[in-house]
Formats: structure tokens, C-alpha cells, sequence
């Protein structure tokens, strides 16, 4: 590396620690030091975590719509897949590495998840009721 691109280099790193840290919640019972370490374990983590959160949710869409498609538009059988695939967590916080919240990959269902709830099975065609029944 050239000594221009280090120096480049060093500041987004420098830009980005401070962006996390400007983030972190102030704690009156914890010390700064733990506050700061807690906050840059979180950073670090969540370099690794979101790559791959993310890349879950695009190939949960994709294998949902394919779902969605190969079952003739049925939405109860997409949403099964793409519920999990695009809900949870993306970004680790201090508060998730702690233990305090759950970190959830998957995403929970959408009855078990606090707020409006949304019954799945008023998705279903009547035509698909009638031939069910």
C-alpha cells in the first residue's frame, strides 16, 4: 500500500469507530471503559452478522417468491418463508451482546410478535376454502 491509501484508509476506519460510538446509550451504573468496549465489541460484531443476516433475507425473497410462484399465488406459503427471511435483527447492539435482548436471525411470526397482529389465514383465496372444506 502506497502511504496516501493507509492514510485513507486509517480515517474511514477513524469515521466509522467514532460514528459507532456516537451511537452507544450513556449508562449511568457502568464505567466509560466498559460503555466504549461494549460498544465496539457491538461494531465489530455486527461487520461480521449483517453480511450475513442480509444475504439470508435476499435468498429468503427470492426462494419466498418462487414459493409464491410455484404454488399458484398462494401468500400463506411466501409469507412463511419470507416472514423469517426479512424480520430480526440486523444490527448488534451492546444491549444484544449483553444479553439483554435476544439476537433473532430468523424473525419471529407475525402472531407471536407484539403490535397489530395479522391473522395469515384471511390471505387465503375463498375459492381455496371452498375446496378444502
Amino acid at each position: 500500500m502506497t502511504f496516501s491509501t493507509k492514510r485513507a484508509l486509517t480515517a474511514v476506519i477513524l469515521v466509522m469507530l467514532v460514528c459507532q460510538l456516537s451511537m452507544i446509550p450513556s449508562v449511568r451504573a457502568e464505567s466509560t471503559a466498559s460503555v466504549a468496549s461494549a460498544g465496539i465489541g457491538a461494531f465489530f460484531a455486527t461487520l461480521l452478522y449483517t453480511p450475513a443476516k442480509v444475504t439470508y433475507a435476499i435468498l429468503g425473497g427470492l426462494i419466498g417468491s418462487a414459493a409464491y410462484g410455484l404454488s399458484g399465488g398462494d401468500e400463506l406459503a411466501a409469507c412463511r418463508i419470507w416472514t423469517p427471511a426479512f424480520r430480526g435483527t440486523y444490527v448488534l447492539t451492546p444491549a444484544h451482546l449483553r444479553g439483554q435482548e435476544p439476537i433473532r436471525f430468523a424473525g419471529l411470526p407475525l402472531q407471536t410478535e407484539e403490535g397489530p397482529q395479522m391473522d395469515l389465514t384471511d390471505t387465503v383465496a375463498p375459492t381455496q376454502d371452498a375446496q378444502t372444506e
